[in-house]
């Protein structure tokens, strides 16, 4: 079992040991999802407008958002219901600290490469994932969005680079309605130290795409920095 890459052996196990995991689709002892249903769960893939939402083949933004939105397109593995596996391993990523639930996907995640080489078919992206504010990420010891990252990187073939920051602290984004969404976010982002121009095409990777006001800012900094394309990969998509 692996609560998060580079951890220690002794780590591993004094986790195991302290904090036993259940597969959270048949409840087998042992990791979050089990090889078997790992192995059964197939990502149907969802592809829609970043901005009005509207199923969008390859999740490209439509004519009438296109100039509005600053993601030039948008895909996630599914839809994001609270009741089905991908919901829970997501909440349970979240608001459980518990890596292992995205680390799991790493499979889904390959094959949804596999499915849709079309959506990630501009250049050589760069993949950059979503930061988190320092002290967040210290309360929650990773950011969900960097192991996103690193799998989809690995499934592509594709390089990481935390290229941006978030010096500013905000107000978690589940517990706001979409205008509050907007205007929390709005500034929140920069890019990282030592960083003066953003790579021509980028991949944004993060767990869940709600409203998609976090992504729309994060690419707003990227193509004011010189990115002419950026797509967003999550998980799910509510």
């Amino acid at each position: 079992m692996t609560i998060r890459r580079g951890i220690s052996q002794a780590g591993v196990w004094l986790a195991e040991v302290l904090f036993p995991l259940f597969c959270l689709k048949c409840g087998a002892e042992g990791s979050i999802l089990c090889s078997v249903c790992r192995a059964a769960l197939s990502p149907p893939g969802f592809f829609a407008c970043p901005l009005c939402h509207r199923p969008r083949a390859g999740g490209r933004a439509c004519r009438r958002c296109r100039s509005d939105s600053a993601l030039d397109s948008h895909s996630a593995l599914a839809a994001y219901r609270e009741d089905d596996i991908w919901g829970r391993l997501i909440r349970t990523c979240k608001y459980q600290y518990v890596s292992q639930a995205v680390l799991a996907l790493d499979p889904a995640i390959a094959a949804f490469c596999r499915a849709n080489p079309f959506f990630f078919g501009f250049g050589q992206p760069v993949v950059i994932p979503v930061p988190l504010h320092p002290c967040r990420e210290a309360e929650r010891g990773f950011n969900q969005a960097s192991l996103v990252a690193l799998s989809l990187a690995a499934a592509l073939g594709l390089r990481v680079a935390p290229l941006l920051a978030r010096p500013a602290w905000t107000r978690q984004q589940a517990k706001l309605g979409r205008g509050e969404r907007e205007r929390n976010v709005r500034g929140a982002f920069s890019l990282a130290r030592g960083v003066s121009e953003a790579p021509r095409a980028v991949i944004l990777a993060d767990d869940v795409y709600t409203t998609g006001s976090t992504m729309q800012e994060c690419a707003r900094v990227l193509k004011a920095a010189g990115a002419g394309w950026v797509t967003g990969f999550t998980l799910a998509r509510g």
